[in-house]
Order: structure tokens, then C-alpha cells, then sequence
């Protein structure tokens, strides 16, 4: 069960002044069925691939799960490519481009089937050439599944691990306005191991080997 809290006034009516003081972030109370008290999620509606790129760079090891996350990859490609070593260990699982669920995704999207399927075609190409560059930092596998969301883990295994979870939305191309919920291991451990165990599933059972 899920409860609006902080901008709320007691009558389900939005506080003005609540609203506000959040600016941009929204609080979400839950009730995990779990002995931790209920952990309160920062909800924000903003989304900076910079931001993101820079934790992928900064990290030791990343987890990385979606449609392809066209933009982030291009970036990290056009940053990694070139380099003599890398020391991030980065694991990728992507829809598959000639799966079933590329349909479902352009009908999301809103686009013809097969441009939609060249796109991804295009992303694997760039995940392919970086994981050649860097055989044993980068790992990759392809899943036949329409992803609610892109899902960002930052360092899994440490105690100070983040994740970060992009909702999708029902044909938008922008970034901007779409849920992202922003997790701290610590502070967040029920719903924190919650999209790790959901990635973790998907990679050791799921996914077909790229």
C-alpha cells in the first residue's frame, strides 16, 4: 500500500505550500512487507544524462537495464572508445532488437516497427565494438522483454550503492516530466534490493547470452 506524504494536507487535497518547499521532488511512503521501517523514496522529475554518464565513469561497477538507453551508450561509446584501459566493470541488458517485444516498443513509441528496430540494431552495434575495445570490463545480454523502465545500479555490491529507476512513459520522446526514483542502499535497502534482485533474475535466468 502506497501513500502520498509531505505534500499532502491530511484532506488528499495538494498543499500549495508543501508543494512548493519540494520544488521538484515528490516523497512516496511505502509499506514493504519487510522488518525495516517504511522508507520514504525520493521521486524526482527530472532526468541529466550527464548526471548519469558521470556516476557511470565515476563508478566502479555498473548495472545497466532497458529499451538500449540509446543516449547514455552513445555518450559512454563516444567517451570509452578511444581509451587505452577502462576500469569501470559494466554490465548491459538490453531488449533484443530482432525479438517480438520491438513491437510492442514501437507501438509505445509511437514509430514504425522497423525503425524502431534499426535504432536498437544501431545501439547493440556500439555495445558490441565497446565490449570487443574491453572484453573483461564490459558484459552484455539481450532479453526479449518490453522494459517499464530504465535501471541504473551504481556500484551493487558497496554499501554507499545507488539506483536509479527511469519509468517509461506512452509515446514521449522526452525525458523530462517521467517518473525517476532515486534509491540509496542504505537508505532505501527494501526497494533498493528489490530492482537488483528483479535485475539480477533477469540475467542469470531470463536473458539469452549475446
Amino acid at each position: 500500500m502506497k501513500q502520498e506524504v509531505n505534500i499532502q494536507d491530511g484532506s488528499n487535497q495538494i498543499n500549495p505550500a508543501a508543494t512548493c518547499a519540494v520544488q521538484n521532488y515528490y516523497f512516496i511512503g511505502t509499506e514493504p512487507q519487510s522488518h525495516h521501517e517504511d522508507e520514504v523514496v525520493p521521486l524526482r522529475r527530472d532526468f541529466n544524462f550527464d548526471e548519469i554518464n558521470r556516476k557511470i565513469l565515476d563508478a566502479h561497477e555498473v548495472w545497466i537495464f532497458g529499451l538500449g538507453c540509446t543516449i547514455t551508450i552513445k555518450l559512454l561509446y563516444d567517451k570509452c572508445i578511444n581509451l587505452h584501459s577502462l576500469t569501470q566493470h559494466m554490465r548491459f541488458l538490453f531488449m533484443d532488437s530482432k525479438g517480438h517485444a520491438v513491437r510492442i516498443a514501437a507501438k509505445r513509441e509511437g514509430k514504425p516497427n522497423r525503425k524502431v528496430q534499426e535504432r536498437y540494431e544501431e545501439n547493440w552495434k556500439l555495445i558490441e565494438e565497446l565490449a570487443t575495445a574491453f572484453p573483461e570490463q564490459i558484459h552484455y545480454k539481450k532479453i526479449d522483454y518490453l522494459p517499464p523502465y530504465n535501471l541504473f545500479i551504481f556500484n551493487p555490491h558497496r554499501d554507499d550503492a545507488e539506483l536509479y529507476v527511469h519509468i517509461a512513459g506512452w509515446q514521449s520522446a522526452s525525458t523530462d516530466g517521467r517518473p525517476l526514483i532515486v534509491l540509496n542502499k542504505r537508505s532505501h535497502p527494501y526497494w533498493f534490493n528489490y530492482f537488483q534482485s528483479e535485475f539480477n533474475k533477469m540475467w542469470k535466468k531470463e536473458a539469452d547470452p549475446a
